[in-house]
């Protein structure tokens, strides 16, 4: 029988591992919004397998955590990592944010709202200007001080 969870609960998980990511560089053209929820171990994954089917878009995979550019040295789990992951801008729009704007975050509500800035921005195509991708890039600031 799938896992079924309450709004309440999703949005308690999401707000303590879910991650609302602003990419934008100024030395790159590529700006893009995502969301994921992470959760190590295998008991973890049917959580995020019944949130991607609540919200119907995304991916769940295993995560692969990068070494260090410094030093060279790579990360070992004990046990896998997953994440539930969302890229595509449409179902940010249409399903992500009106969920969202329904139900309320608490810890993360300020990254929701930059999160959601950013994201119509992207949608509106207004990324593509001058001021548009300046504001990006202060969103992406903005949002990764925040932490």
């Amino acid at each position: 029988m799938p896992l079924q969870l309450s709004n309440d609960y999703k949005i308690g998980f999401i707000d303590g591992e879910g991650c609302f990511e602003i990419y934008a560089k100024d030395y790159k053209p590529q700006v893009f919004v995502m969301f994921q929820v992470s959760q190590t171990g295998e008991k973890g994954k049917p959580v995020l397998e019944a949130i991607r089917d609540f919200f119907q878009c995304g991916n769940v995979t295993i995560l692969k955590k990068k070494g260090s550019r410094v030093t060279g040295t790579k990360y070992v789990r004990s046990s896998d990592h997953y994440g539930y992951q969302v890229y595509r801008i449409e179902d940010i729009i249409k399903v992500l944010i009106p969920f969202f704007d329904q139900n309320h975050l608490i810890i993360k509500n300020s990254d929701y709202k930059l999160w959601r800035e950013a994201a119509f921005i992207i949608w509106k195509k207004k990324h593509t200007t001058h001021e548009g991708r300046k504001r990006m890039l202060e969103l992406a600031t903005e949002l990764h001080n925040s932490r």
